[in-house]
């Protein structure tokens, strides 16, 4: 199976190259900070939760977002907009397994974006949004904030903690 949340790993990749690379550019690995706005803080905000025994990050902004808002939108299993658009693509479908994915990584992202156009198959409002699936995305963030279950750093703020911290 294709792990739905793609991009929730991406951008933990994109923050391990920046630790890794940060210095050359006369950056300090140590005082890292991540920000979004809007889906941004969303994302921001559910990285706070998905990465606690190694968060890299020294400081978090999710500015007008947070995990939240953040509305399973997706059935778990329905990935029929995700392999519409793969096929598209000429990526195959789930008969590919994670073939699709690495083919889809390959892809350009205007081209990703072209293929959207005429995609029937969406079941819903946001058919690529988060789903849960216990490692990049929970059901519930209330619970989770109230046992303190997210990084933890003092230049952390999101309207989320503040609710229930």
């Amino acid at each position: 199976m294709v792990h739905q949340n793609a991009g929730l790993l991406d951008q933990r990749m994109a923050v391990e190259w920046v630790r890794d690379n940060i210095e050359a550019f006369g950056g300090d690995p140590s005082r890292i900070t991540l920000f979004g706005e809007s889906a941004g803080g969303i994302s921001v905000d559910l990285y706070t939760y998905a990465w606690t025994k190694d968060p890299i990050i020294n400081g978090f902004i999710a500015m007008s977002g947070t995990a939240l808002l953040r509305v399973a939108s997706v059935t778990p299993g329905n990935f029929s907009a995700w392999y519409g658009v793969s096929k598209k693509l000429g990526c195959g479908g789930e008969e590919k397994g994670k073939d699709t994915l690495a083919c889809m990584q390959k892809q350009k992202f205007e081209d990703i974006l072209a293929s959207f156009k005429g995609q029937t198959d969406f079941s819903s409002p946001n058919p690529f949004g988060v789903y849960p699936d216990n490692q990049t995305a929970w059901h519930d963030y209330f619970e989770l904030g109230r046992k303190g279950q997210f990084i933890k750093r003092v230049r952390h703020w999101s309207f989320a903690k503040r609710l229930t911290c």
